[in-house]
């Protein structure tokens, strides 16, 4: 009977060891961790004219650094300058799955 639940808990651990690491590596659990650092980096700039609801779409990549490269933006000038400024001085680290990926995330501004 111990040797029964021995075996169970090995079998269990190992489950939970397996599901742990890969939801670890998993390259779209990366994308919303880089995601959400990107919702923080950017806050609506205090000096914007802009009207009240705005919105900015990027599309990006990050190099071998994990420095994040725009490859395309549109949206109000003001605020495209904006975002791509903050966006370019992002450097994510072990994010390594997501190199070369063509990344899009929209920017909701709102006073």
């Amino acid at each position: 009977m111990k040797a029964i639940k021995l075996s169970l808990v090995i079998l269990l651990a190992g489950i939970l060891f397996s599901s742990t690491t890969k939801a670890i590596s998993d390259p779209s659990t990366k994308k919303e961790k880089l995601f959400r650092q990107v919702s923080r980096l950017i806050e609506y700039p205090t000096t914007s004219e802009s009207a009240e609801i705005s919105s900015v779409a990027v599309e990006f990549t990050l190099d071998e650094k994990g420095q994040v490269v725009v490859t395309n933006i549109n949206g109000k000038p003001e605020l495209v300058e904006y975002v791509k400024t903050r966006l370019e001085s992002l450097v994510t680290r072990k994010m390594k799955e997501l190199t070369g990926e063509k990344l899009y995330y929209r920017f909701i501004f709102k006073k």
